[in-house]
């Protein structure tokens, strides 16, 4: 999803909460830090909101990341553009899947014996 306008509600309220911290003499870097989070964020989700009237936002299509020279360790240890793989190669549910059914069924309250699955 995209925000049309998410950008611009962003900058106007780092804005806005830099004017405010101003006005109220905050000199510390830790406290100007800290209150610009404070102010910013619910600031600029509220600025988002207002926004909404004007131009609502919208699906765009996905497109792949462009390949970095490095992989973060994230990035590394899950694969971003790879589907989950439910199925494996002979088109039987992978283990992963199979205990994570028997963990819902068990959370749902059926009784349902693990040998069922295997």
């Amino acid at each position: 999803m995209a925000l049309p306008y998410g950008k611009h509600a962003a900058v106007i309220g780092v804005l806005v909460a830099w004017g405010i911290l101003a006005v109220l003499r905050v000199r510390s870097i830790l406290g100007f830090a800290i209150g610009t989070v404070l102010i910013w964020i619910p600031l600029s989700m509220y600025l988002n909101a207002l926004l909404f009237r004007h131009k609502p936002p919208f699906l765009k299509k996905w497109e792949p990341r462009k390949q970095l020279h490095f992989k973060s360790f994230f990035e590394w240890q899950h694969e971003r553009d790879k589907p989950p793989t439910m199925f494996d190669k002979k088109g039987r549910l992978t283990s992963l899947t199979v205990h994570f059914c028997i963990y819902l069924s068990s959370l749902m309250g059926c009784d349902y014996a693990s040998s069922e699955w295997d």
